[in-house]
């Protein structure tokens, strides 16, 4: 009898541990903080271990043990801050690793602003990010942390981004599956947001892909025009695109990163013809543009087209202060859709966003302010109510207000 159950524990042992060696194998490392109180680095290892144990939960990964990823981390002298360069990278695939999931808690007051996020070993990207505001107290941290995780497994499962993400039907191949692209009007390809290829007139281009998901795909014709759209690969073989039937990129249609565009100006001058804004589920609530005593920001614009500088000079003199957390720094953070070129927007490119989307019912915007980019002096910055679309100037910096991160292409 104990023979029988001993063949049987063993046969039961086998089985899991072929069908584990099936699963992408993934791994929860360190979550940073923006302050050594012992408080806030306690509470960074809770919320670890909690986005650990919701990752175990969705059983679709091998889990890498804390003691192997530490370990690993600490031989090969990996920097969790620089842990998707080239070199840490080519560790991580070594090691036969798929994804990691870190992040960061940061101290707001008596509450936290955390964000997770994880990095594609695959492509060395970070394929999706996502953030939520919740207290420091036990059942707080414990609630919030439930509910954001439901929201990033989900959301990594069925990549609706463009990211790449696992599917369960096939596992990651190196050989067999591809994507034919062709085009009647020939112009540059676009793979996941890197440039592939140049096409000719009625040409094609096959792209091989390693692994199961969905991707993300656009031309920028000879002729002006942008095209967009994502494939979704499930099973072995060749799937077909033809950019000749697809709409060209419009004000209101969804962007290369799978946020929604909000203006076209026309041409491609200065190197960006589109602006494209984040999805609603990549908001951040309750954020803070800096503190009025001494982050006077030099050089800030209105503007349609200069958010993206704005957000430069406000990161920098930020990083200079010490400050961590704010609305121009989590908008330059943001990794999102296969893309890390998000930025706060300025006023006047704020203003679109309400035009252009909030007044048509698009984007999923509430009927709060947003913080733009564009200071009004040391003590204030240039907000937008979306309720009324009314613009203020009067707000203090240090108030707490939502952020909703754009790019421009």
């Amino acid at each position: 009898m104990k023979k029988t159950l001993l063949a049987i524990g063993l046969t039961a042992a086998i089985s899991a541990g072929l069908f584990a060696q099936d699963l992408p194998r993934l791994a929860v490392v360190e979550f940073s903080t923006n302050s050594n109180a012992e408080k806030v680095r306690q509470d960074a290892i809770t919320v670890r271990d909690l986005v650990e144990s919701q990752m175990v939960q969705t059983r679709k990964y091998t889990m890498v043990t804390r003691n192997e990823i530490d370990h690993l981390i600490a031989n090969q002298r990996i920097q969790i801050s620089e842990i998707s360069s080239t070199e840490n990278i080519q560790r991580l695939q070594l090691a036969n690793i798929s994804y990691i999931v870190t992040g960061s808690v940061n101290a707001m007051g008596d509450d936290y602003s955390i964000t997770v996020r994880v990095l594609d070993v695959s492509t060395g990207q970070f394929s999706h990010s996502d953030s939520d505001f919740m207290g420091s107290g036990g059942r707080d941290l414990f609630n919030g942390i439930g509910t954001l995780m439901a929201r990033f497994a989900t959301a990594m499962a069925t990549d609706e981004r463009g990211a790449i993400v696992q599917a369960d039907t096939l596992r990651p191949s190196p050989s067999g599956i591809s994507i034919e692209v062709s085009t009647d009007t020939g112009g540059d390809l676009y793979f996941q947001g890197e440039r592939v290829a140049t096409l000719w007139d009625n040409d094609s281009h096959t792209i091989p892909i390693e692994r199961p998901g969905t991707y993300s795909l656009f031309i920028r014709l000879v002729n002006g025009v942008y095209k967009v759209t994502s494939v979704t690969i499930s099973a072995r073989g060749t799937v077909r695109v033809d950019f000749s039937t697809i709409a060209e990129l419009a004000v209101g249609n969804t962007g290369p990163a799978g946020g929604i565009i909000f203006y076209d100006k026309g041409n491609d001058a200065d190197g960006w013809r589109f602006l494209e804004a984040a999805p609603a589920s990549t908001e951040f609530s309750s954020i803070q543009w800096g503190e009025s005593i001494s982050d006077n920001i030099a050089g800030t614009a209105l503007g349609i087209g200069t958010g993206r500088r704005n957000t430069e000079l406000i990161v920098t003199r930020l990083g200079e202060l010490g400050e961590t957390g704010r609305a121009a720094q989590l908008c330059a953070g943001l990794n999102f859709g296969g893309f890390s070129d998000w930025f706060l927007p300025s006023r006047d490119e704020l203003n679109l966003m309400y035009t252009n989307l909030r007044q048509r019912g698009l984007g999923g915007f509430g009927t709060g302010s947003y913080w733009s980019s564009s200071q009004v002096n040391t003590n204030y910055a240039w907000l937008q109510r979306f309720g009324d679309g009314s613009q203020f100037s009067n707000q203090f910096k240090r108030n707490t207000l939502t952020v909703r991160a754009v790019r421009a292409f």
